[in-house]
């Protein structure tokens, strides 16, 4: 049996919380580990495999832990493992932000194997603690492609639309962005990271062809998923580093973009060639990337085959 843990769910506050959302309900739109969270017992449940999460009773605990999230939550499993109460301990791909965060402890040789969402993070990984080599490997979470099935509510002829995705941009930034597509004659609707719920997401990507997204980095991109799943293409700002702790590292805005996808740019002057050359979308095939690479069915399976080997 695979148990998945967010947190050390045998703790009486968490037994308490847990009540609290059964009377009050869930939050409406999960973001980051949230939605890592809901996307993988998703495709697990698409798949038809056994498993349990965040169970309250130590007696549930399956023989494979897979440390989803959270130090409590991996300082608990360590434990479990420590006195043999479980075979097998995996964790990832949000329990750490460095590898060398409290002491290292993701690193410990208890940990069998390791999840990272991406190439760059993978490698941040491994030189903040070179003893995670090794045990290490991408995987991304999905999403539904069923739920961002959506049709586009764009007549004819229509003035192009797109979508300003404003994710801890400079202010400065923003403004040139605005005014250039101003100059430009594409019309626009701003949507800012944290304040907008997913049917407001909807709306706006059915009423846009394309997203230009601001965000320093991603170690994902979760929403760029949830965008191309809708089938639109998305020019993306990468600033190219990352820094946490007083030390740079290489680092992407959209680890996963490709020509399929969309484009980078790093500055108006180069976002104002790709909308000038990309008049025509039909190039991109955003929406048939997620089909064949991230659904929360394909990010279940690869996840299965990782935390095995």
């Amino acid at each position: 049996m695979l148990t998945l843990l967010t947190h050390n769910s045998t703790a009486f506050i968490y037994k308490l919380k847990r009540i609290k959302r059964k009377l009050f309900g869930e939050a409406a739109y999960t973001r980051g580990h949230g939605a890592v969270t809901a996307g993988i017992t998703d495709g697990l449940n698409r798949l038809g495999v056994e498993y349990n999460i965040n169970v309250t009773r130590r007696s549930e605990i399956g023989d494979h832990v897979h440390v989803l999230s959270g130090f409590e939550a991996l300082n608990f499993a360590l434990g479990l493992k420590k006195k043999g109460k479980i075979k097998r301990l995996t964790v990832g791909p949000n329990v750490a932000v460095s590898s060398a965060d409290e002491g290292g402890i993701i690193a410990s040789g208890l940990v069998d194997k390791m999840l990272v969402p991406s190439q760059w993070v993978l490698d941040a990984f491994v030189e903040d603690n070179p003893a995670v080599e090794g045990r290490i490997a991408i995987w991304c979470s999905g999403v539904d492609p069923d739920e961002w099935n959506l049709p586009k509510q764009l007549t004819a002829g229509h003035k192009r639309r797109c979508l300003l995705y404003l994710k801890y941009p400079q202010k400065k930034l923003a403004e040139q962005c605005k005014a250039l597509l101003e100059s430009m004659n594409i019309g626009y609707e701003s949507i800012v990271y944290g304040s907008y719920t997913k049917d407001e997401m909807k709306a706006k990507l059915a009423g846009v062809d394309f997203a230009i997204v601001f965000s320093a980095t991603e170690t994902q991109g979760i929403a760029l998923f949830e965008m191309w799943a809708s089938d639109t293409p998305t020019f993306v700002w990468n600033q190219g580093n990352y820094q946490y702790k007083l030390r740079n590292y290489a680092a992407s805005s959209a680890p996963y973009l490709s020509e399929e996808t969309g484009c980078f740019f790093r500055d108006m002057k180069e976002l104002e060639a790709l909308l000038v050359q990309h008049t025509d979308l039909s190039v991109f095939h955003p929406r048939e990337w997620i089909l064949a690479n991230g659904t929360n069915e394909i990010s279940a399976r690869s996840f299965l085959n990782l935390i095995s080997e």
